[in-house]
């Protein structure tokens, strides 16, 4: 599949998206507290609840800072273990935000690009989750002489923000897309799995220009 995204993006899509992606953080919160017995506390599992809607208010923030103004985060290469380590403690966050699961393979033990291709993978979950469930959702990592490649599992379609006439209407939309392109991603799904293939470079992503 052709990486033909559009170049840029124009500054009012940036915020139509943060807007409205917050405004369903919000919702989560409040609708969190409306369950709520009457003059009842938070107990353990509410504010476990409320406090993965914050933090992904936060990423939301984030996102449309680096599309809107920079700087991106980096992508210089970090070592396997850690990498790793750090990429499924964030996915199993994710997973706990749709009530699901996430299962991360890790197959070489090769340095991987840092917090760049981190925050793709996990923006690329949460747009694929809701095809998985109520299945695990399979997020496997490995590299070939000339790739990085990444495999999810089971995707019925690719989202529309990999689609090149597809049209990114939340930011985790507009952040796949933008990395996606920026690094010359290719991307291939057969059956129900969706395959990227990332240039392997040997300090890592590309710097943002």
């Amino acid at each position: 599949m052709a990486t033909d995204f559009p170049q840029s993006h124009e500054e009012d899509e940036i915020w139509h998206a943060l807007l409205h992606d917050l405004r369903g953080a919000m919702g989560g919160l409040k609708a969190t507290l409306d369950l709520r017995e009457p003059g009842g506390g938070v107990d353990a599992r509410d504010a476990h609840r409320m406090e993965t809607v914050v933090r992904e208010g936060l990423a939301m923030l984030e996102l449309a800072r680096a599309l809107a103004f920079g700087p991106w985060p980096e992508g210089a290469c970090e070592p396997a273990e850690s990498w790793g380590r750090r990429m499924e403690s964030d996915l199993m966050a994710v997973a706990t935000s749709f009530r699901g699961t996430i299962q991360f393979t890790l197959k070489q033990d090769s340095p991987w690009p840092g917090a760049l291709l981190r925050l793709f993978i996990l923006s690329l979950a949460r747009l694929v989750m809701p095809q998985a469930l109520p299945d695990p959702l399979s997020v496997e990592a490995s590299t070939r002489e000339d790739v990085w490649v990444l495999r999810f599992h089971p995707v019925l379609a690719p989202p529309l923000a990999l689609q090149p006439e597809g049209q990114a209407r939340d930011l985790h939309g507009l952040w796949v897309r933008a990395v996606a392109r920026r690094c010359a991603m290719s991307i291939d799904h057969a059956g129900d799995c969706l395959t990227l293939a990332i240039p392997r470079g040997p300090k890592g992503l590309p710097p943002v220009e």
